[in-house]
C-alpha cells in the first residue's frame, strides 16, 4: 500500500515547546545565474496557504526553526527581476505555497535532508488567475553538508518552476505550455478556498453512502471503485484482523492487510495502517479523519519523512520509539495520513 510518508504535510509544531529561543536558521533563494529572454511577466505575488506560516521546518541537530530573514515574497520578486533581465512584459504571477518544509536527520557525522514542496504558479488575467504550472515534489540531499546542498536543491527547484513559465501565457497552446496548465479561471477568494474546490470534484467527498468493498489504493477509494467484493471480515479482540474477498473465479481469497488502503464494510469506512484498521469519520471542514496510532518509522528515511509531516513533533516522536495516539487527516490529493493532533488521556 502504503501512503507515501513524504506526501504530506506538516502540523503539530505548536504541541511541543521549541528549545529555548535559539536563533532561527535562514533560508535564501540563490541567484539564478541565468536570464530568460522575452519574459511576459515582471511581478510576482505570494499566497501562503500553509497551516503554519511561521517557519519552514526545523534543523535536526539543534532543533532551530528555519525562518527566512528576508520574506519569501521579497525574495521571489528579486528572483523574477534577476531572471527577466532588462526587458519584460508587464504581466503578473501569483505563487501559491501549499507545502514548503525542510527535515533533516543526523547520525554521527552523517547528514541527510529533504524538502517537501507543493507549489502552484498562476498568471494574473483580467478576470482572475489561471494556473500555469505546479510543483509537488521532495528534493533530497546527503552527507557531508546536507543543509547547504538541500537549500541549493530547493532553491533550484523553485527557480526552475518560475523560469520555465516566464514565457508561457495563460492561453498558450504551443509546445511551451506545461502539462499542468489549466484553462479554468479562479478568483483570489477561490484560491484561498482551493481545498474545498478540489474536494467538490472528488466523488468520495460528495457521496452520503460509500460503495462496499476493498480498495487497494486511494485513487480507487476517491473514485468509489472498489477492487474486490468483501466476503468475510474476521476480528481479533474486537478489531479487524483479516479480509477475505471474492478473487478469481469467485473463490475466497485472503488479502494482505499491508496491501489494502481501505475497506467499506457494513456501511462504515475503515483505513488500513501499520497499527491496524481504524474507522474513518468526517468533520465540519469536509475532511476525513480517524484516531490512529503514530509509530516510530523503521527506516532512517521514513523517520526523516516524519519530520516533514510533523515538524519538530515528528522528530521527537520518531526519536522516542513510542506508539502515540493521534488524530489523523487524510490528504484529499494524495491519500497520505497526516497527524494533526496528539490525543492526550487524563
Amino acid at each position: 500500500m502504503h501512503k507515501p510518508l513524504f506526501l504530506l504535510s506538516l502540523l503539530l509544531l505548536s504541541l511541543f515547546t521549541v528549545k529555548g529561543q535559539l536563533k532561527p536558521v535562514d533560508f535564501e533563494l540563490r541567484p539564478p545565474g541565468r536570464q530568460v529572454s522575452n519574459s511576459l511577466y515582471g511581478k510576482i505575488l505570494v499566497l501562503d496557504s500553509r497551516s503554519d506560516t511561521t517557519n519552514l521546518g526545523m534543523t535536526k541537530g539543534d532543533e532551530r526553526r528555519i525562518v527566512p530573514k528576508i520574506p519569501l515574497s521579497s525574495q521571489l520578486q528579486t528572483l523574477v527581476d534577476s531572471l527577466k533581465g532588462g526587458t519584460a512584459g508587464n504581466g503578473s504571477l501569483l505563487l501559491q505555497i501549499r507545502g514548503f518544509r525542510f527535515a533533516e536527520e543526523i547520525r554521527g557525522i552523517r547528514e541527510r535532508g529533504c524538502c517537501y514542496l507543493r507549489l502552484i504558479l498562476y498568471a494574473k488575467t483580467p478576470d482572475g488567475y489561471r494556473k500555469l504550472d505546479l510543483l509537488d515534489t521532495v528534493v533530497e540531499a546527503k552527507f557531508p553538508v546536507a543543509s547547504k546542498q538541500l537549500n541549493k536543491a530547493a532553491s533550484e527547484s523553485i527557480t526552475g518552476l518560475i523560469a520555465k513559465n516566464l514565457v508561457v501565457s495563460p492561453g498558450d497552446s504551443t509546445s511551451a505550455r506545461p502539462p499542468n496548465h489549466d484553462e479554468k479561471t479562479y478568483s483570489y477568494y477561490q484560491l484561498t478556498r482551493l481545498d474545498s474546490l478540489e474536494k467538490a470534484d472528488i466523488k468520495l467527498y460528495n457521496c452520503t453512502e460509500y460503495k462496499e468493498g476493498a480498495y487497494m489504493s486511494y485513487q480507487a477509494l476517491k473514485d468509489q471503485t472498489p477492487d474486490y467484493q468483501i466476503l468475510k471480515v474476521s476480528y481479533d479482540t474486537g478489531r479487524i484482523s483479516t479480509i477475505r474477498v471474492a478473487g478469481k473465479n469467485g473463490k475466497s481469497e485472503k488479502l494482505k492487510n499491508d496491501e489494502i488502503y481501505a475497506i467499506v464494510y457494513q456501511e462504515n469506512l475503515y483505513v488500513s495502517t501499520p497499527s491496524g484498521y481504524f474507522q474513518v469519520g468526517k468533520n465540519s471542514d469536509n475532511d476525513f479523519f480517524f484516531i490512529g496510532r503514530y509509530k516510530r518509522p523503521p527506516s532512517a528515511g521514513d523517520r526523516m519523512a516524519a519530520g516533514l509531516m510533523l515538524g519538530l513533533a515528528g522528530s521527537l516522536l520518531s526519536a522516542s520509539g513510542y506508539s502515540v495516539p493521534c488524530e489523523m487527516k487524510i490528504d484529499h490529493l494524495t491519500g497520505a495520513f497526516i497527524p494533526t493532533n496528539i490525543i492526550t488521556r487524563p
